[in-house]
């Protein structure tokens, strides 16, 4: 078997050894052993744990921009609507995974940032570039702010959806999509206070 082959194998299982145990767990001893190979010939594939963390979550983003396009491709939609379509994919079973990873490689970026700090920042610049392709906001600022509010949203929902309900994500994606509504479709804000109304009861001058 070539290198290249035998390489992705490896890669392969170190990817499914991750989405089971985490990268807290995930050394070239417990690798190697699940693999069937040694520690030495891992470091003939990855030449340091970064090399081989940077070939594993470049596996995982794949796959969750995978679950993205399936859910959210279809043009330029509201905040609200990109919101809800992602945040509807976290349900899906082949997602829960690929989250656990997400939410353990922003904790470990700050643990390890020599690691996993520039790997976390690639991978979320990807996200938000697909995020900001995606959203009818025509001014590019503030769809840039858009997206950093979607983001941090989202990891928020994440959290709720693993350590709460799903009643309690619905019922906040509701009231979030309502919030993000096109400006043009929201009511106009009461002021108390009608110029023309004004006007009429000004006292004529004799």
């Amino acid at each position: 078997m070539k290198k290249h082959e035998q390489r992705e194998r490896v890669l392969a299982t170190a990817v499914e050894l991750v989405l089971e145990v985490g990268f807290g767990n995930l050394t070239f001893r417990t690798l190697a052993r699940r693999a069937g190979t040694s520690d030495r010939m891992l470091l003939y594939y990855f030449s340091d744990k970064r090399e081989l963390v940077t070939a594993i979550l470049g596996v995982v983003s794949e796959r969750f921009r995978a679950l993205l396009v399936e859910a959210a491709d279809e043009g330029l939609v509201s905040p609200g609507e990109l919101l809800i379509r992602t945040a509807n994919l976290f349900e899906a079973p082949e997602a829960r995974p690929l989250a656990l990873v997400w939410l353990e490689l922003a904790a470990l970026s700050q643990r390890e940032p020599e690691v996993y700090g520039s790997v976390t920042a690639g991978i979320l610049g990807e996200w938000a570039t697909w995020l900001d392709a995606r959203l009818a906001v025509p001014d590019a600022s503030e769809r840039a702010a858009t997206v950093e509010a979607l983001l941090t949203i989202c990891d928020g929902l994440l959290v709720q959806g693993l350590v709460g309900d799903s009643a309690s994500v619905r019922a906040a994606l509701r009231v979030l999509s309502e919030w993000a509504e096109p400006r043009a479709r929201r009511p106009k804000k009461a002021t108390g206070w009608d110029p023309e109304a004004s006007r009429s009861r000004r006292p004529r001058r004799r």
